[in-house]
């Protein structure tokens, strides 16, 4: 780990003085460190310096647990944003040393600790499919195994603190454009920022992308300070300058003004994960039903009127058929082998038990005028079979559906194999762990569906689907391509009991609101229900007795619309940002051609 020495006693002072008191207990994680003989000293000889793996090794240790501790949901709901640049810092200023004589060992253990540290920023994925923990590890070694030889390619010709914002940078902008389950691009750095609103507001212009270079950028000058014990004038006016543009941007776009929309009943049952998936169907309908026939009644006693009642995630227990099932089933048309037998009769059973429990049960008890929503799945034809997906259906109140959405992020390993399944041996085995074959299908784009309200307005909103909330382009495709009036998410995350996922999905869907200019409503199984504002404000979120999750209970929300629907630039321009920072994987070209350009001139 890093030592603490006269770098560490010139950062404190350095700090101290801004107040921000929660940064000495962070440098005291540095100072004790040394005390276990974990020493990692930064002369001023520093690239003459011979590393030590174990040193290299235990520093990156030490950088991921600041990541890890200022990450959502661990030392609080929202994060300690702060420990964030520090774990930057950290990190820069050990991958920037060179390998040593022994680079593998040290290039091995480099990686390494960072796929470890990485994936401790996951550890709920434990509670699900402790299997998957070494391929995280390994697959984020790979990639920031990547960044440490980017950053130190960069250095040879930029400052150290311009060095690791790029190198970190191009490396999270790769791992984010690479579909899963290759592309691995959970919490990236941005994120911390999100319930800082002085700044995190300024997403509307440059995204998670440029609250993440402020980030790294802002940890380039620790890692300078650390090695340099000084900070380069170009790495101190580019940070400057990116939280002086921040801050602007965000001041501006703080009282944007909205208007009250559609009114949304948010029903969560707060059922276990083994009560959902081995219980049986109609056990699992009945209690749902009845906490819903309770909201109803409780909000009609208060004279709460609403137009739509929303259930999270594959709560129906019925599958649902799209309208060309049926004569793609006539013409020969079947599911992969292992869905089971199916008939004609099958269908037709099916699309009498969702008229049974949607027409003559839910919206029977519902207000007149009120619509329902439910996560349920759905059997379509895709390509030349029928196969399930996991989607959202919306019913008018006269129990008539008006649109399907279907989620477009698959989980790898629980709800697809990527084709796997197709053959015998693996699909017998995930079969044997999860006792189902994940094969899903994954939908082609965002479906936007219309809500008519008991007063006749119509709004159109984005659907998505649990997974989906990790990812921008599910929001931004459909707002850019046809219009949105905000954004609804059905999900189920009781796979993760009470742990820090659920904050760090609030993250990821405040960005989502902040960047889109759209209010984010989360609709969930287990928690946590909530309504955020375009602004990134929290509006509403449902709680008990301190609590927001493994909760039963209902919200009504009122969702605020933007006055001025135009698309934020970030929508529009999201791909140009995106491959300025892969051009940190360019730069370490441009001395190479440089120098190319320059013997030529000398040999002419």
């Amino acid at each position: 780990m890093l030592g603490y020495d006269a770098s560490s006693e010139a950062l404190e002072e350095w700090l101290r003085p801004r107040g921000l008191a929660s940064l000495e207990r962070a440098l005291g994680f540095a100072r004790a460190s040394a005390e276990h003989g974990a020493r990692l000293a930064i002369p001023a000889t520093y690239a003459l310096d011979p590393p030590r793996i174990r040193a290299r090794f235990l520093a990156l240790l030490a950088a991921w647990a600041f990541f890890v501790l200022g990450s959502p949901g661990f030392l609080s709901g929202n994060g300690a944003w702060f420990l964030a640049p520090i774990g930057v810092g950290l990190w820069g200023a050990t991958v920037a040393r060179p390998l040593g004589p022994r680079p593998r060992r040290a290039l091995l253990a480099e990686a390494l600790a960072s796929g470890l540290g990485y994936t401790a920023l996951m550890w709920w994925v434990a509670y699900v499919v402790p299997s998957a923990l070494p391929y995280f590890v390994l697959g984020y070694a790979v990639y920031f195994g990547l960044a440490g030889a980017l950053v130190r390619a960069l250095r040879r010709f930029l400052p150290l603190g311009l060095a690791v914002a790029c190198g970190w940078m191009a490396v999270e902008v790769l791992r984010d454009a690479v579909p899963p389950p290759f592309g691995l691009g959970w919490l990236r750095l941005g994120h911390y920022l999100h319930a800082e609103l002085w700044i995190s507001r300024s997403a509307r212009v440059w995204g998670v992308e440029g609250l993440g270079f402020l980030v790294a950028a802002s940890g380039g000058l620790l890692a300078e300070i650390l090695v340099e014990r000084a900070i380069r004038r170009p790495s101190l006016v580019v940070t400057g300058c990116l939280v002086f543009a921040g801050a602007l941007i965000a001041r501006s776009s703080r009282d944007l003004p909205t208007r009250p929309g559609p009114r949304l009943l948010l029903v969560q049952p707060a059922l276990e994960q083994r009560v959902k998936q081995f219980d049986s169907a109609e056990g699992v309908y009945d209690r749902v039903h009845a906490l819903t026939l309770d909201a109803v009644r409780s909000s009609t006693e208060q004279g709460e009127a609403f137009d739509l009642v929303c259930w999270g995630e594959t709560m129906l227990p019925v599958l649902v058929s799209e309208p060309g099932v049926l004569p793609a089933f006539e013409k020969g048309l079947r599911p992969p082998p292992w869905f089971g037998p199916l008939s004609a009769e099958d269908l037709a059973q099916w699309g009498e038990l969702e008229r049974i429990l949607v027409q003559r049960e839910i919206l029977r008890d519902l207000p007149d005028g009120t619509s329902f929503l439910s996560g349920v799945e759905v059997l379509d034809v895709v390509g030349d079979e029928l196969r399930r997906r996991n989607s959202i259906v919306l019913w008018n109140p006269d129990g008539i559906r008006s649109g399907t959405a279907s989620k477009r992020f698959l989980v790898p390993g629980a709800e697809t194999m990527l084709g796997l399944e197709r053959y015998a041996p693996v699909r017998e085995a995930v079969e044997w762990l999860v006792s189902y074959v994940p094969d899903f299908a994954p939908a082609e784009k965002t479906g936007v569906l219309e809500l008519a309200t008991r007063d006749g307005k119509r709004f159109h909103f984005g659907a998505s689907v649990c997974f989906d909330n990790a990812f921008l382009s599910p929001y931004l495709d459909p707002l850019v391509d046809e219009g949105l009036d905000f954004h609804l998410v059905a999900s189920n995350e009781a796979w993760y009991r009470e742990s820090c996922e659920m904050d760090q999905m609030i993250a990821f869907s405040r960005l989502i609101a902040l960047s889109t200019g759209r209010a984010v409503v989360r609709a969930t199984n287990s928690g946590v229900s909530l309504l955020i504002g375009p602004d990134g404000v929290e509006r509403a979120r449902l709680t008990e007795a301190g609590r927001d999750r493994s909760i039963p209970g209902s919200l009504l929300v009122t969702v605020p619309l933007p006055v001025d629907p135009e698309v934020p630039i970030y929508p529009r321009t999201r791909d140009l940002w995106r491959a300025l920072l892969l051009l940190g994987w360019a730069l370490p070209l441009v001395p190479r051609l440089a120098s190319a350009r320059r013997s030529r001139g000398s040999s002419g």
